[in-house]
């Protein structure tokens, strides 16, 4: 008996050094606990930024025809009696990448196209016939077509920042590239005209621009006969007309 509990208590004693001895090796360094699963950790953001802002911006020089071309026709050839889908004068629809590829020599001819020598014709055959083209947007259109007169569909711009919105630097030449054209002192299609700022806070504040630019039912869509603005252009218009549509 005595033998027996001599024995069981010097088991003990070896279990419990082992214990000991066993313990340090079992402590765990706090990198241990990192999971194995590496997408569980967070990214340090300090030294790899997360750019939230999707933008897609043009390479260095490249002419955009949804951002650049396109707004010129549609504001200042694709009206209605003109070159839009309804009245197709002198057979040229220009409203639309594809109709403007189809219905004109531009792909083949380029520079020597019908379309480009009426639009730096004079007197009465002037177009467009209501005012020529600035130099800028005669400029737009010109490298557009040395570049090949490709469907380009990039943008300039990369993020959305609504704060301090300017007319002068961003409202007014949005306005000159998709509206004027058809709502200006000389052709005020519908009784609207938008040219001066006097003539665009009257309409920011009766809210009848934010109403067209968004396509809102019971009116009618703008810009008439082109894609609606993206939702950055539109959201910009709406901050600067929450600012107080100030002639900044």
């Amino acid at each position: 008996m005595k033998s027996s509990l001599k024995f069981l208590l010097f088991s003990l004693f070896v279990l419990s050094m082992l214990a000991v001895l066993i313990m340090p090796s079992c402590k765990h360094h706090p990198d241990d606990l990192v999971p194995a699963d590496t997408t569980q950790n967070p990214i340090d953001t300090t030294t790899n930024p997360i750019d939230t802002l999707v933008c897609d911006t043009c390479p260095e020089g490249v002419v955009s025809f949804s951002e650049d071309i396109q707004p010129i026709f549609n504001s200042q050839c694709a009206q209605a009696g003109c070159h839009d889908a309804a009245t197709h004068e002198e057979g040229l629809v220009l409203n639309t990448y594809q109709n403007i590829m189809a219905t004109t020599d531009i792909a083949e001819k380029g520079l020597g196209s019908d379309v480009w020598e009426a639009l730096n014709e004079t007197g009465d055959d002037m177009m467009p016939p209501n005012g020529p083209l600035s130099n800028d947007q005669l400029n737009l259109i010109k490298a557009w077509i040395q570049q090949g007169a490709q469907n380009t569909t990039c943008t300039h711009t990369c993020g959305c920042d609504t704060n301090q919105v300017s007319y002068s630097q961003f409202v007014a030449p949005k306005l000159q590239s998709f509206c004027i054209g058809c709502h200006s002192n000389s052709s005020s299609q519908g009784g609207v005209n938008l040219s001066g700022y006097a003539n665009v806070m009257t309409y920011a504040q009766n809210g009848k621009l934010m109403k067209c630019i968004n396509w809102e039912s019971g009116v009618s869509a703008m810009p008439k006969g082109a894609q609606k603005l993206n939702d950055c252009t539109i959201s910009k218009i709406q901050s600067w007309i929450n600012q107080g549509s100030l002639n900044n």
